[in-house]
C-alpha cells in the first residue's frame, strides 16, 4: 500500500485546492473529455483518498459559487460519482474489463443525467443557453471586430439563405444589420452543436470513462498495489470483431434515415459514425503500442507517441485502426480467412 509522508499529503491537499479553483477552465474541453474526474482518479491513486475528496468538493463549490446551485449538482452528477463508482470496483478488484465497462458506462449515463439536470432547472436545453450567452457577449462586444468576423461568414455565404439583402461586401455592418446577422451566427451555430451534441456526448463520456479506469490501473500494477492486478497492457487493446460489422452497419442504418430526411436521422449518423472512431481510436492506440513494443521503445516513449498521434494526427490513427481491425494479424477479414483455410484442409484431410 503506497503511502505519502505527512509533509508530501499537505502538498498534495494544497494542489488539490489549487486545481480545484482553476477547475473551470477545463469546462471547454469538456465536449472532448472530462478533466475533473481524471484529475479525481489521478489524485486519489497518487496521494490518496483525502486530496481526492477535498478536489471533488472544492470543484463543486466553486461551480456552485460561479454558476449556481444547478450547475453543481449537475457536476457532481458528472464529474464526482463516474470516479467514485470507478475507484470502487478497482479496490473492489472486479477485473479489468468489467471495471472498463462498467466506468464508461456510468460516465456517460452520469454525463445525459447532469445535461438533463441542467435542462429541468434552467427550462431551456444547454444549447440554447450557451448560444444566448454567446449572442449577448458577441453584442457586447467592440463593433469592429464583431462586425469584420459577420462581414467574413457572410461573404463565405454562410447566410446566403437567411441574410435576404444584407450587403456584406461593404466592409460594415449598420446599428440595425449587427445584431440581426449575430443573431443568424448563432442560430446556425446552434442547429450544428445540436446535431454534434449526442456524438460529443458520447465521445467525452467513453473517452473519460476509458482513462478514470486505465489510468489507475496502470499507476497501481506500476507501483506492485494488488488492485492494479489483473491489468490489461495497452499493446494488447483489440475490439470484438462483433464491433466491427455492428458499428458501420448502424452507421449506414443511420445514413439512410438521415438522406430519407428524418430528422433525428443526422444526429444518430453522427453520434454512431463517433462510436466507430473511437473504435478506431482505441484499436490503432493498441497496434501502434505492438508496433513500437517490437522495436524495443519504452514505456514513457510508446506513451508520449501514442499521445502526439492522437492530438495531431487522428486521421492516420483512424486509417492504422482500420488496418489493424479488418486485415491485421489478428483482424476480422484475416481470421475469416484463416478459420475458411483451416476448414478446407480439414475437408481435404478427410477426404
Amino acid at each position: 500500500m503506497h503511502e505519502l509522508s505527512v509533509r508530501s499529503l499537505i502538498g498534495a491537499c494544497a494542489a488539490a485546492l489549487v486545481l480545484a479553483f482553476i477547475s473551470p477552465a477545463a469546462l471547454p474541453l469538456s465536449l472532448i473529455i472530462l478533466a475533473v474526474p481524471i484529475i479525481i482518479v489521478l489524485l486519489y491513486t497518487w496521494a490518496g483518498p483525502a486530496p481526492a475528496l477535498l478536489y471533488g468538493l472544492g470543484t463543486l463549490a466553486v461551480t456552485g459559487f460561479l454558476f449556481g446551485i444547478p450547475a453543481c449538482c449537475a457536476a457532481m452528477v458528472a464529474f464526482v460519482i463516474p470516479p467514485a463508482v470507478t475507484l470502487s470496483l478497482i479496490s473492489g478488484r472486479k477485473g479489468y474489463l468489467k471495471c472498463m465497462a462498467a466506468s464508461v458506462l456510468c460516465q456517460t449515463v452520469m454525463l445525459i443525467l447532469a445535461l438533463a439536470v441542467l435542462w429541468l432547472s434552467i427550462g431551456v436545453n444547454l444549447v440554447d443557453a450557451l448560444m444566448d450567452q454567446l449572442a449577448r457577449f458577441m453584442k457586447a462586444f467592440p463593433s469592429p471586430v464583431s462586425d469584420q468576423l459577420m462581414i467574413q461568414f457572410g461573404q463565405r455565404g454562410l447566410f446566403s439563405t437567411a441574410a435576404g439583402a444584407l450587403d456584406f461586401t461593404k466592409g460594415y455592418l449598420t446599428n440595425a444589420e449587427r445584431p440581426l446577422v449575430i443573431d443568424m451566427y448563432c442560430s446556425i451555430l446552434s442547429e450544428g452543436l445540436k446535431a454534434a451534441l449526442p456524438a460529443n456526448i458520447l465521445s467525452s463520456g467513453i473517452y473519460t470513462g476509458i482513462l478514470e479506469c486505465a489510468l489507475p490501473y496502470w499507476i497501481f500494477a506500476r507501483r506492485g498495489d494488488l488492485r492494479g492486478e489483473g491489468r490489461i497492457p495497452v499493446s494488447e487493446w483489440r475490439m470484438p470483431h462483433n464491433a466491427a460489422i455492428g458499428l458501420p452497419a448502424c452507421m449506414l442504418a443511420a445514413n439512410i434515415m438521415y438522406r430519407s430526411g428524418l430528422d433525428s436521422g443526422y444526429a444518430a449518423y453522427l453520434a454512431v459514425r463517433q462510436l466507430f472512431l473511437i473504435l478506431l481510436d482505441v484499436q490503432a492506440v493498441g497496434a501502434v503500442n505492438r508496433l513500437l513494443k517490437k522495436s524495443g521503445s519504452s514505456r514513457t516513449r510508446r506513451m508520449v507517441l501514442t499521445v502526439l498521434l492522437l492530438l495531431f494526427a487522428e486521421f492516420a490513427m483512424h486509417i492504422i485502426g482500420a488496418v489493424s481491425l479488418y486485415i491485421g494479424s489478428k483482424g476480422l477479414l484475416t481470421e475469416f480467412i484463416r478459420k475458411r483455410t483451416n476448414n478446407d484442409n480439414n475437408d481435404g484431410e478427410d477426404q
